[in-house]
């Protein structure tokens, strides 16, 4: 165990990070339960234990009371290239060990990667790279001017990440995913835009030119030809733009199925992987083959729900022709749907296409998730209701329940929506919090 005093430089609300400097004058990265909440400037007493096997200070579990504030504690940021944030005084390198420390870094943007609430960018600059990151809601635009190819200052804590030798001492064998955490996207300032002439866009406009150019030679020698050309052309115009309204509307159906949830499930997956590096880079096996597990449980979960979408995907593929045997046969399908759904039904069945079973499907699927998944119900229960001009679906859940305002679009509740609608229905959800869930569905017959 180790303690120590000091003023906190760097902390994200919610986060279960944070960067110290110590009264000793030493940079300190210290992770903490999220629910402390410090905020730069605040003084603090911690205690912790230092990481083994680590060439940086690092302290883990810690114990945090708040002493005090004092703003005027927090140092300006250390101005500093890429190519010196590559670089440590382990190496042989002629530059001091940063890590933790608030620097400021000027890079051209190499590629930007926005995430569920969070954007990662790469900074090049004279042959080298590094990450900066910055939390960010879905619902907020990025920074005005930050695109592949501007220029950019960030400021924030640097860490890296250490790979020592399996040994009793910390071994220095270098680092790697240099990182610069800034504290709101008010750290990065855009200095210089893309220039908008590239040498692709330029090759494109003359490309374009030369297009024009002949399309209006094509046209003048046309207007010589017989009316039964024109037609002829005329017709084969339309059928390329029916082909192409085909595809857009195949497009957004695409859309409609491969949503967030995908992108939630693999980005988990993708961070319990790097999480498992981490631990194995640290020489902790077991932890590491604890987060390869739960990675494993969640890529056997997204291909089950990916091979319920490609079923949607065909006019005729394999199941049954009812829609209410196709219900059950999806959830024999789904593991984690035994002993917790119930499908019942009423009045006689009509015979519905399949591209209207498939879109049911996909409708039941994405609530009966959601109640399992965000509410955590542990009974689900599915009704269809058939009459002569239309079918009522409705799907009943026991669990925490949630505020429909705050939530009028998120959940894959707009999927759902804009399903029911393609198909000339309606759809509306009833729910509170603690009094679970219930969505219905309307369609024509």
């Amino acid at each position: 165990m180790m303690s120590l005093s000091g003023v906190v430089t760097h902390a994200d609300k919610g986060s279960d990070v944070m960067f110290i400097l110590s009264n000793d004058g030493e940079w300190w990265r210290c992770s903490k339960s999220p629910d402390i909440v410090v905020k730069a400037g605040d003084l603090v007493s911690v205690t912790g234990t230092v990481l083994p096997q680590t060439v940086n200070n690092r302290i883990d579990f810690c114990q945090v009371e708040v002493t005090g504030h004092d703003a005027s504690l927090v140092p300006e940021c250390e101005s500093v290239t890429v190519g010196q944030l590559n670089m440590h005084p382990a190496s042989g390198a002629d530059e001091p060990d940063r890590f933790a420390r608030l620097v400021s870094v000027v890079g051209r943007v190499q590629d930007v990667n926005r995430r569920m609430a969070s954007v990662q960018i790469i900074l090049f600059d004279s042959g080298k790279c590094i990450s900066v990151s910055f939390s960010l809601q879905p619902d907020e635009p990025l920074p005005d001017g930050l695109a592949i190819g501007s220029v950019v200052r960030a400021s924030g804590s640097y860490v890296y990440v250490t790979e020592p030798k399996a040994s009793r001492k910390p071994v220095f064998t270098g680092i790697s995913g240099p990182l610069v955490m800034m504290r709101s996207p008010k750290d990065l300032v855009v200095l210089t835009r893309p220039p908008f002439w590239t040498p692709f866009r330029a090759w494109v406009a003359v490309g374009m030119g030369v297009f024009v150019g002949l399309g209006l030679v094509l046209w003048v020698v046309s207007l010589r030809r017989t009316v039964a050309r024109q037609v002829k052309v005329i017709e084969k115009a339309l059928r390329e733009r029916a082909v192409a309204d085909g595809a857009r509307r195949e497009r957004l159906r695409l859309s409609h199925d491969l949503h967030d949830d995908f992108q939630q499930l693999l980005s988990g997956t993708m961070f319990r992987i790097s999480a498992a590096l981490n631990w194995l880079a640290e020489g902790d096996s077991g932890k590491a083959m604890a987060q390869l597990e739960k990675a494993t449980g969640n890529l056997m979960h997204t291909q089950s729900q990916l091979r319920t979408v490609l079923w949607g995907l065909q006019e005729e593929s394999e199941g049954p022709g009812s829609l209410i045997e196709l219900f059950r046969y999806a959830s024999r399908r789904m593991a984690h749907w035994e002993g917790v759904v119930e499908i019942t039904s009423l009045g006689r069945e009509p015979t519905l296409a399949r591209t209207v079973a498939g879109s049911l499907l996909m409708i039941l699927q994405e609530s009966v998730g959601n109640a399992i998944r965000h509410g955590r119900a542990t009974c689900v229960k599915v009704h269809v209701a058939f009459a002569e001009n239309g079918l009522v679906l409705e799907v009943e859940d026991n669990g925490c329940g949630f505020d429909t305002a705050e939530h009028a679009r998120g959940l894959g509740l707009g999927g759902m929506d804009d399903r029911a609608k393609a198909l000339g229905g309606t759809f509306r959800i009833e729910s509170a919090v603690g009094r679970g869930s219930k969505v219905i569905v309307e369609v024509p017959i």
